[in-house]
């Protein structure tokens, strides 16, 4: 089966049809997916089925188990491209020319091995959401400033990746990652860390928080096993970090002691939110640091 994807430019929405010869996509009978051709690509969606990439719907999603794309093929936007793709095992690599990678490989629960993510690339909003048979994270490029649903349901996901300096949005990123036991730093610019570690009930480790945070509901949400201390240094109050406590630190023998900061003068605010834990959590106020 083929299909026209070629766009003279990386903003052309596929409409089931509008694509030109000048970029091919080939499924053959062995399940490899080749992109052949030259220059840039139409925009997937995942909305009506004329919008989405042609290779994901029907059953011809549960035919791709590789796929390849020619060097000369240069899209800038690869959202979607393999989304729901369940018996994908082998990512192509990823053109140098991309900068979008949003749910690229989401729902690919066979893929073991993420590729190389280029320098080009700043979006990677659920990038690889419900691959849980990810085990290891690929390196994140600097210029990536939205995280997303990025590792969302990679139960597999054992050692987080570093994350850039200038990534604001870690909502949801390890949501589900139930085998991290180790947290990332988290830099300076994010913003938004709702349900950053949502159910990761092997996570032990809890990162300092900092003072640009603004969003921490339900950030440990179920992180029963979080131990030690951890270092809030944002002004988040308990609107704004509804939940982000309950049932952490649960399991027999963790005792988490939270800390707020000296400089931001934030000690009522972390005690508000120490103060809503689960009544069960082993979860204590520290003082200021």
């Amino acid at each position: 089966m083929t299909w026209n994807i070629g766009a003279a430019n990386g903003t052309t929405n596929y409409n089931g049809s509008n694509g030109t010869n000048s970029v091919v996509a080939t499924l053959n009978s062995e399940g490899l997916l080749a992109v052949t051709g030259t220059g840039n690509t139409v925009v997937f969606d995942t909305g009506a089925i004329a919008q989405k990439a042609p290779w994901t719907t029907d059953t011809y999603k549960d035919q791709i188990t590789t796929s390849t794309i020619a060097s000369a093929v240069t899209p800038t936007n690869m959202e979607y491209w393999y989304d729901g793709c369940a018996k994908l095992t082998g990512a192509p690599t990823i053109p140098s020319s991309v900068k979008d990678m949003t749910a690229t490989f989401e729902e690919c629960s066979a893929l073991t091995t993420a590729p190389t993510i280029p320098s080009s690339v700043k979006d990677m909003t659920a990038t690889f959401a419900e691959c849980s048979a990810l085990t290891t994270a690929p390196t994140i490029p600097d210029g990536v400033t939205d995280m997303y649903n990025t590792f969302n349901g990679c139960t597999s996901l054992t050692t987080a990746p570093t994350i850039p300096d200038g990534v604001t949005d870690m909502s949801s990123t390890f949501n589900g990652c139930t085998s991290l036991t180790t947290a990332p730093t988290i830099p300076n610019r994010v913003t938004d860390m709702a349900q950053t570690f949502f159910g990761c009930t092997s996570l032990t480790t809890a990162p300092t928080i900092p003072n640009s945070v603004t969003n921490m509901a339900q950030t440990f949400y179920d992180c029963t096993a979080l131990t030690g201390t951890m270092q809030i240094n944002a002004t988040v109050n308990n609107e704004h970090c509804s939940f982000c406590l309950e049932n952490a630190s649960t399991n027999p023998g963790t005792n988490l002691t939270v800390y707020g900061s000296t400089s931001a003068n934030n000690e009522e605010a972390v005690k508000g939110i120490v103060d809503t834990k689960s009544t069960t959590s082993h979860i204590s106020y520290g003082g200021l640091k």
